[in-house]
């Protein structure tokens, strides 16, 4: 598990460190529009919450990981807060795929049950952060 941590929060900061220097290059307006578009909308939440925008997200089961990141370091995230909120964020999700993993074998439906009962979780935790939180909100302001 400490491995597949690893790896997703290095892929994580990867995305985001290339993403920052083609925003600084210019090289943002070469992004096909579907990712220019989530990048302005998330833009200015990225920046000013980075932590609890990239949480939220990062908690929801569905979305691209990539994507978030690649808006992150485009809009210039702070980037203690951006690997904080993905290494926590990404921790549940990546317990239910070791789970999984390993549940693949004869007298292991215990873990794939239990991996069932966390993605759950992990979504609906998701989904209640974005309601509570101002993210959805700031969308409209902008």
């Amino acid at each position: 598990m400490a491995l597949a941590t690893c790896a997703t929060v290095a892929g994580g900061m990867a995305d985001f460190l290339v993403a920052r220097a083609m925003g600084r290059m210019g090289g943002g307006a070469r992004l096909p529009p579907r990712v220019r578009d989530m990048c302005a909308r998330l833009g200015r939440p990225l920046r000013e919450r980075t932590f609890s925008c990239v949480l939220v997200l990062r908690l929801l089961p569905v979305g691209s990981a990539m994507m978030l990141s690649i808006a992150a370091g485009l809009a210039g995230a702070r980037a203690a807060g951006f690997i904080a909120a993905t290494l926590l964020g990404s921790l549940p999700q990546t317990v239910v795929f070791v789970l999984v993993g390993g549940g693949t074998e004869v007298n292991h439906q215990w873990q794939v049950a239990l991996a069932v009962v966390l993605f759950v979780i992990s979504g609906l935790g998701g989904v209640w952060l974005l309601r509570a939180s101002r993210i959805a909100r700031a969308d409209r302001t902008t």
